[in-house]
């Protein structure tokens, strides 16, 4: 009878959340081991004392969990983040459940990991044992995520750790719709009436999916807590291909620190990135710059429109762009319209003093050690894209008389889409 008060107790305290595996055990505390129950939910692990009435005296989430050790048959060490917990069970059955279920919590919300990472401080025939069941039941896992990767296993699992209330619109949406339509692009815009906390989680739960290749988003403002969360999503995704930030808010210090994410992740498959009608000014492209100067894998796309790019950025862009012989290959889509006066040439006549200097064998142009001058570091740059299919350099007051002598020498043969719309033509 005291038992089933005990549990009945237990699933009204606990209310709406799911209770899957109920244990009693003893808990370390200080020196000595107390009676307790281990409470196991899908996402977190709360003990309980022994003694009625029912109250919690701690929990843990799963994604707090740093490491696991099996000290002995019956006995368990759980550290977190915050601190150990040191379970002794009544069998090792149950040490073997318990682990099970932690770990295998773990592997819904981190698809690329493995268990025996957590296992790896425990004796060498006990962790055998759990590691030969956890490889099963990953290999089960594997073949059957859940709807969209497993999407809402995760933003269900972020929600408990921080401690917001899950949405069930966002579960509905990504299972159902995105599901059905086999949609690999999660468009925040279909989640833009949630407060931004929702949408902050929804990002964050991309960052180890590996269902979705494109996270898009057009006129709907990023605040702070937002763009935290797609800066490590950046940092995190290998399989996010596409990335398109239109008229989002965005400012120099994001594409600062998106450029430095990037950069610290080799294993990142993004080869599309708009972000155009926001304000990255030239100290943000510059940053992107340096990026894909040294950046080892192609790029196939990249809208820098409307960003209030300036001819000191549009030089080092075009530099950058143009020294990587990866994305000189790669690139198909360049859009830089919208800035005006970033492609404003400078006068290349040719001054009685340069005739001079070239008399002497000297080269009229910058002199041996100067940086590229903008016409330049744009002919470079168009005569290395050989794959380039559309270029739009609309409203840069570009001068077209030397731009297309560029376009003849390099991407002029794959060229499908050229809109050079809002820019001046000079008689010649």
């Amino acid at each position: 009878m005291a038992v089933w008060r005990r549990e009945r107790g237990i699933t009204t305290f606990l209310g709406a959340k799911k209770i899957l595996l109920v244990k009693s055990v003893q808990l370390q505390v200080k020196s000595k081991y107390d009676d307790f129950i281990l409470v196991l939910t899908p996402w977190r692990a709360y003990v309980v004392p022994a003694m009625l009435p029912v109250r919690v005296h701690s929990s843990f989430s799963f994604l707090e969990v740093r490491d696991i050790a099996v000290r002995e048959p019956s006995v368990v060490v759980i550290e977190t983040d915050t601190s150990p917990y040191s379970f002794r069970l009544m069998s090792f059955d149950d040490v073997e459940q318990v682990v099970i279920h932690v770990t295998m919590s773990l592997k819904k919300v981190f698809p690329d990991s493995s268990p025996g990472t957590l296992l790896k401080n425990s004796p060498p025939n006990l962790y055998e044992r759990i590691r030969r069941v956890t490889d099963s039941l990953e290999e089960m896992l594997q073949s059957n995520q859940g709807p969209c990767g497993g999407f809402s296993e995760t933003y269900a699992a972020l929600c408990d750790y921080n401690g917001f209330v899950f949405r069930e619109e966002v579960q509905w949406d990504v299972d159902n719709i995105y599901h059905s339509q086999d949609c690999r692009e999660f468009n925040l815009l279909d989640f833009s009436h949630l407060e931004s906390r929702d949408v902050a989680l929804s990002v964050a739960a991309l960052s180890f999916n590996l269902w979705f290749t494109k996270l898009s988003c057009k006129d709907f403002r990023l605040n702070q807590e937002i763009a935290e969360q797609l800066l490590y999503m950046l940092s995190k995704s290998v399989t996010l291909e596409e990335l398109a930030l239109e008229s989002s808010g965005l400012r120099c210090d994001f594409a600062q620190r998106m450029a430095q994410a990037l950069s610290r992740h080799p294993d990142s498959v993004l080869h599309t990135i708009n972000l155009a009608g926001n304000q990255l000014e030239d100290r943000g492209v510059i940053a992107f710059s340096r990026y894909f100067e040294k950046r080892p894998k192609g790029l196939q796309s990249l809208n820098l429109a409307r960003t209030m790019l300036a001819a000191k950025g549009m030089s080092t862009l075009c530099q950058a762009l143009a020294a990587n012989e990866a994305i000189g290959a790669s690139l198909r889509h360049l859009d830089l319209s919208g800035n005006p006066g970033s492609l404003a040439l400078e006068d290349t006549t040719v001054s009685m003093g340069q005739r001079c200097r070239g008399l002497w064998g000297g080269w009229c142009g910058p002199g041996r050690g100067a940086e590229p001058s903008l016409l330049q570091s744009l002919q470079s740059l168009l005569s290395r894209c050989a794959s380039l299919t559309h270029l739009s350099l609309a409203a840069t007051d570009c001068s077209l008389d030397t731009l297309f002598g560029a376009l003849v020498r390099g991407c002029c043969a794959s060229l499908v889409h050229l809109d050079l719309s809002k820019n001046t033509y000079s008689h010649r």
